[in-house]
């Protein structure tokens, strides 16, 4: 007979483990979450009212400012894995060297219900996080307790690119 270690009956108290540790070992981050239907087609799913996604190039749509609308930012403590050396990708073009790096970020479930009012975190969302900006890549769950449909946190795929940062979207 076989008996599971970790079970439904733990995933509350797993889920206030995942949020100790983060708060043991990680920084806090500023949450910056996109509002999708401030600025895409509700058919299309396109980006609509600006210049560099085929937008109108005169009036108020013109303004690059007006293609990004975040609500936050939300204070929420984050665990922050990230190296220089490892995960670095330089591209060399006629405009110039750009360095991306990547990383990854995790968010307790709890912290994130708690603190986050804006649903759950997806791509395009925007993190200050260790005094850099990093555009969030990937968005999925983390952490599922026995493979089950219950998880503990958020893993976020991150990036950093040290010619366009994401605080000019914010």
């Amino acid at each position: 007979m076989t008996v599971r270690v970790w079970g439904e009956q733990d995933r509350v108290i797993l889920r206030r483990w995942e949020a100790e540790r983060n708060e043991l070992i990680g920084p806090t981050a500023l949450y910056y979450s996109l509002v999708r239907g401030a600025h895409v087609d509700p058919l299309y799913q396109e980006p609509v009212a600006d210049p560099l996604y085929g937008g109108p190039p005169t009036g108020t749509g013109a303004r690059h400012t007006d293609a990004f609308e975040y609500v936050g930012p939300y204070s929420v403590i984050v665990a922050v894995l990230f190296e220089r050396s490892s995960g670095r990708t330089v591209q060399a073009d006629e405009t110039g060297v750009e360095a991306m790096y990547d990383g990854e970020v995790y968010v307790a479930r709890d912290e994130w219900e708690g603190k986050v009012t804006s649903g759950v975190p997806k791509e395009a969302d925007v993190l200050f996080v260790n005094n850099e900006w990093w555009d969030v890549i990937a968005a999925n769950t983390g952490g599922h307790v026995t493979d089950s449909g219950h998880f503990v946190g958020w893993k976020l795929q991150v990036k950093k690119r040290d010619r366009f940062e994401p605080n000019r979207k914010v």
